[in-house]
């Protein structure tokens, strides 16, 4: 590792390359702030490319090799010659502009040498020369239009008089030295005397349309007021379109309606496939079509569309059929019930309905759905285990939940924490009854639910999933169907008929808006 320069010695190293130092040295490799004697110019070489023979001086780099690239003064002359230009004063470098004289026009151009092949030497003759108002506005002139305003350049809109037709228009001098209008007007209306029709041909071509003009021939773009002789409806076609339309709106609807609906008897034809008769005329696919479904002899209204993608046409029997389809068959229902330890009292409905049956392990008549016991639950309100102890105290509560619109009643043992995980929850304690056994608030809210059912048609409300891990779902039901005041009626109610120990009887309510 070479060994460290010292101060003096750097700064003598830096003199010796022609650098008065401006800073105090740091290292080889960090730019040094100094003066170049030879030009004056303020720098910051490194020592180690001064020692490397590097020049340090940017601006003398600079000339230095535009002077070992530029040409000599006799190449530059004869390159220019060549292209038809006569220097006026010494050459310079490639790249500065150089005053001379082109041959061919005589106009004096400043060229440069090294852009003459892509950009030629006389801006005159490439059209490309600055343009003095006083040209273009004779210009302007001579193609017919009046400045209005000072001129600015040959791209820029100037705004000038048509002297044609009067208008004001905004023209570029580039349009007008093309030979390119820019009077709109005057444009259209001279395309339009090349191609407008005589007026007896497009009357001709408008009658065998099936019109009669109501009006002079404005053009064949333009509306034409015109009575349809097929329909006699009037209306405004152009003669441009009447090859590829009608041009009446009215028969062009009844037409485009008529493809859509299709043939009449098709229709019916498609209908009797699906053993439908239609009542009444078909009018389109989308239309509900009174007819008689055959198999079942009922008024039904289906819709051809339907039909055709599959639907069967009839609503009361794709019910039956689905129910038939999800319909447990009753022997397997009576097995699977026998093999759960119930003997089953009534016929077999659903497997999501109550079946009343003879619990023959405990000898008691229950009501669990065949959905209950496949899912593994007792179905047995008085042996399932982990159930309400039937001979210890409990209550029945009424609850209400504002959030929700929800009411429920319910049945717990007494002294346990499920109504205060209610509360936790949103739900309002609206009222509790005690009782002196499990068994009578079994009886109690089982009197209730079932006149919920019964006299107001009430099923469960709430899902599994919004009650969580409490469960009871099947407790809840709409407050805007059964209000909690008139719940806590029935409940009370229901509980006058069940015989209580004394101290048991009052209960505890919560007023609940």
């Amino acid at each position: 590792m070479p060994a460290r320069l010292g101060s003096l010695e750097a700064i003598r190293l830096m003199r010796e390359a022609g650098f008065e130092p401006l800073d105090e040295y740091v290292n080889s490799s960090t730019p040094w702030r100094s003066r170049h004697i030879a030009c004056g110019a303020i720098v910051t070489p490194r020592l180690s490319n001064l020692r490397n023979s590097k020049i340090g001086c940017q601006p003398c780099g600079v000339k230095l090799r535009s002077r070992t690239r530029s040409l000599d003064e006799e190449t530059a002359v004869a390159r220019l010659r060549k292209a038809g230009l006569e220097p006026l004063e010494p050459y310079v470098n490639s790249h500065e502009p150089w005053r001379c004289r082109h041959l061919a026009c005589g106009r004096e151009v400043t060229p440069v040498l090294n852009r003459l092949r892509t950009q030629g030497g006389c801006v005159y003759c490439a059209g490309c020369a600055p343009v003095t108002l006083e040209e273009a506005a004779a210009d302007m002139r001579a193609a017919g239009y009046e400045p209005l305003e000072p001129y600015v350049n040959s791209h820029e809109p100037w705004r000038c008089r048509h002297l044609a037709c009067g208008r004001e228009v905004t023209a570029t001098l580039n349009r007008i030295r093309s030979g390119t209008g820019c009077c709109w007007a005057c444009g259209v209306a001279k395309r339009t005397a090349t191609t407008r029709l005589a007026k007896t041909e497009a009357e001709a071509r408008l009658r065998a349309a099936g019109y009669e003009p109501m009006a002079d021939y404005p053009g064949s773009k333009m509306p034409w007021p015109a009575v349809h002789l097929a329909c006699g409806q009037a209306g405004t076609p152009r003669l441009s379109d009447l090859g590829r339309r009608t041009g009446c709106r009215s028969c062009g609807i009844e037409s485009r309606v008529a493809a859509r609906r299709g043939d009449q008897a098709e229709a019916i034809a498609r209908m009797r496939e699906a053993d439908l008769e239609p009542l009444e005329d078909y009018k389109s696919r989308n239309t509900p079509w009174m007819s008689i479904h055959l198999p079942c002899r009922q008024v039904v209204y289906p819709r051809l569309g339907g039909i055709l993608a599959g639907q069967g046409g009839c609503r009361s029997c794709a019910d039956k059929q689905s129910a038939d389809r999800r319909r447990t068959d009753t022997e397997l229902a009576v097995a699977r019930m026998r093999d759960a330890g119930f003997l089953p009292l009534v016929a077999f409905q659903s497997t999501s309905r109550p079946w009343r049956s003879l619990h023959l392990a405990c000898r008691q008549i229950v009501t669990p759905t065949l959905s209950s016991i496949d899912g593994g639950q007792g179905g047995c309100v008085h042996c399932h285990p982990g159930g309400l102890d039937r001979e210890a105290p409990a209550v029945v509560y009424v609850l209400a939940h504002p959030h929700h619109n929800a009411v429920k009643v319910g049945v717990t043992g007494n002294g346990t924490s499920r109504l205060a995980q209610f509360s936790a929850i949103g739900w309002d304690v609206v009222a509790t009854f005690p009782f002196e056994t499990g068994a009578q608030a079994l009886t109690v809210e089982t009197a209730v639910k079932r006149r919920l059912a019964t006299e107001l048609g009430l099923s469960h409300f709430l899902t599994a999933e919004v009650m969580g891990n409490l469960g009871g779902h099947t407790e809840t039901f709409d407050s805007d169907r059964v209000s909690p005041s008139v719940l806590l009626a029935m409940a009370a109610e229901e509980r006058s008929r069940v015989p209580v120990q004394r101290g048991h009887g009052t209960a505890k309510t919560t007023t609940v808006l």
